[in-house]
């Protein structure tokens, strides 16, 4: 599950960086996008972990 939240670090910083290109900003579509992926990689992020969470409770015997 690891690979999966660094895939999402990466994205979450290539869409972060995306919003400081001078072309993007004078773009509104380009904007709304790459906030939607933005919001996206986050909340993949939290599942992401969430989900790590749980695995390591279910090997610990934790409910």
């Amino acid at each position: 599950m690891q690979p999966m939240t660094f895939r999402s670090t990466v994205v979450l910083a290539v869409d972060i960086s995306f919003l400081v290109v001078p072309s993007v900003v004078s773009q509104p579509s380009a904007i709304l996008l790459a906030h939607l992926s933005t919001l996206c990689t986050i909340g993949s992020s939290l599942v992401a972990l969430f989900l790590v969470g749980q695995i390591n409770d279910s090997l610990r015997g934790t409910t």
